[in-house]
């Protein structure tokens, strides 16, 4: 990614810009009633804010729970005099997607070992293998799906992301 990208106006306006157009949350895994409203009221992009200069951006799908699974990309956020500067970063899973798709991957390859080990010794038959094999291509599936899916969903809503910053209009009130 790494594009970089100022905008003529200061820090409060730009992030009031953006959370105008992108549905803000604080968490994927665990969201608050108002951050569910929000997403479903609609939006192409979600933000949530780790820090005061750093958030995530990930698109807004048709569901919370689908959105878990689909890459984000960081927003690094800087400001001087008047200035804001948006730098797009690194694109990854959302931090409890990693930790949770992690732990599922380590659950798997104990699993696989300690059923080899009980098919070796004779305690279980061959055939239970085929449902390890089932969930293991289920998770490799589904993530690679949801990298592809949700990278071309980023790519294609990441414009709304600049437009929004850019955007002096979202700040004055529609009579």
């Amino acid at each position: 990614m790494g594009e970089t990208f100022e905008i003529g106006a200061d820090l409060p306006a730009v992030r009031r810009r953006i959370e105008a157009e992108c549905a803000p949350i604080e968490s994927l895994w665990f969201p608050s009633r108002a951050a569910q409203d929000r997403w479903y009221r609609g939006g192409r992009l979600y933000i949530r804010w780790l820090s005061a200069d750093l958030a995530e951006v990930g698109p807004c799908v048709g569901t919370l729970v689908s959105a878990r699974f689909l890459p984000v990309v960081d927003l690094h956020v800087s400001a001087t005099a008047g200035r804001t500067t948006l730098r797009l970063g690194r694109r990854h899973w959302p931090l409890a997607t990693q930790v949770i798709g992690g732990i599922w991957v380590a659950i798997l390859i104990a699993w696989a070992v300690a059923l080899n080990a009980a098919i070796a010794s004779g305690a279980e038959r061959p055939a239970i293998a085929v449902f390890w094999v089932v969930l293991a291509g289920a998770t490799l599936g589904g993530g690679a799906f949801g990298a592809r899916y949700g990278t071309s969903e980023l790519d294609r809503r990441l414009p709304a992301l600049r437009a929004a910053a850019e955007n002096e209009g979202l700040e004055q009130e529609d009579w």
